[in-house]
Parts: structure tokens; C-alpha cells; sequence
């Protein structure tokens, strides 16, 4: 062989390395186009959570609000009938609607020391809400207990 043979037989393969790097370069730049559509996907997907997440807990967070008020106001009516037994108590203020009503049975639930996943399952609320709650309730209680 001489070196024209060689020189040909080089440029041959140089030829063949430079198709390959173009077709495994085309499959990377295809691979990434999909894998940049699947994080676009997961991202707006992620995104819709996180708002369904945030505006639910605001919302949880104004019933939890409303709820706290009607313990506290339930505590002084309880600490109220332990310094006055012959004072009448009502049981629930009349401001209480039927939207508090899953609260108020968690709440009797939490007295009688049902634990939280039970309270949830019982009265239809989220497991992050009747946790939030028993929390609520104990709080509540220890504060009537100091006093």
C-alpha cells in the first residue's frame, strides 16, 4: 500500500467518525428537545399544585381562624361555669354555622381523646386539618388548666 492508499483510506474513516458525530449529535439534540417538553410539563404541573396548595391553605387558614374563636370562646364558657355553677352555659355560641359543624364534632372528638387520622376520617376533614386542629385543642386546653 502507499501513502495515496493511506491517505484515502484515512479520509474514508475520517468520513464515517464525522457521520456518526452528526447522527449521535442529531439523537442528543432530539433527546434534549424531549426531556426540556417533559420539565416544561412537570413544571407547570408543579406550579398548579403549589397554587392549589397556597389558596387552599389560605382557606383553611381563615376557618382555622374562625375556629380558633369559637374554642376560645367555648373555653371562657367552660371557665365560666366552673367559677359560676349556678350560671346557665350555652353549649355553642349562636354565630356558629353549619360549616363549623364538622369543627365542633372534631372538637367534642378531641375531648373524648379520639386521635387525629380518626377525627379526620369521622368528621370529613383533611388529615392536616384535624392535626392542626388537635393542636388547637390542646393549646386551648392547657391554657383553660394554667388558668
Amino acid at each position: 500500500m502507499n501513502t495515496e492508499q493511506w491517505f484515502d483510506i484515512a479520509l474514508l474513516g475520517s468520513v464515517v467518525v464525522s457521520w456518526a458525530a452528526v447522527i449521535l449529535s442529531l439523537f442528543c439534540i432530539r433527546r434534549q428537545r424531549q426531556q426540556a417538553e417533559l420539565t416544561r410539563k412537570l413544571y407547570d404541573r408543579l406550579d398548579h399544585d403549589l397554587q392549589l396548595t397556597n389558596s387552599g391553605s389560605i382557606g383553611m387558614g381563615k376557618r382555622l381562624v374562625a375556629m380558633e374563636k369559637v374554642l376560645h370562646q367555648h373555653a371562657k364558657q367552660k371557665a365560666d361555669a366552673a367559677e359560676a355553677p349556678v350560671q346557665q352555659v350555652q353549649s355553642v355560641p349562636s354565630a356558629v354555622t353549619p360549616v363549623h359543624s364538622a369543627y365542633n364534632d372534631a372538637a367534642r372528638l378531641f375531648d373524648s381523646g379520639v386521635q387525629s387520622e380518626e377525627v379526620a376520617r369521622r368528621c370529613g376533614l383533611s388529615r392536616a386539618e384535624a392535626s392542626l386542629m388537635q393542636l388547637m385543642h390542646k393549646q386551648v386546653n392547657q391554657q383553660v388548666s394554667v388558668a
